[in-house]
């Protein structure tokens, strides 16, 4: 398992098909790999959980709900 750390607009490709390609992985980690760290991501799209706790260890939630914010954000710009 894999975690992606930087899930924001900046780091979301679409295809002619419209299909979403998830690319810039430099700060992507396995899960038995993770440390906490309150300086990676893009504090826009971060989970409200790592934006109140900095030092807690990111989870596959957190990166889910940066997937809604920026659903969200892309959302309010259209």
């Amino acid at each position: 398992k894999i975690l992606y750390f930087d899930i924001s607009v900046a780091n979301i490709l679409l295809t002619d098909k419209g299909n979403g390609i998830l690319i810039d992985w430099e700060l992507a980690k396995r899960t038995d790999k993770v440390v906490s760290s309150n300086l990676i991501g893009t504090w826009r799209f971060k989970s409200a959980n790592l934006l109140q706790h900095a030092k807690e260890m990111p989870t596959l939630a957190g990166d889910l709900e940066s997937f809604l914010h920026v659903l969200g954000w892309t959302t309010l710009l259209l």
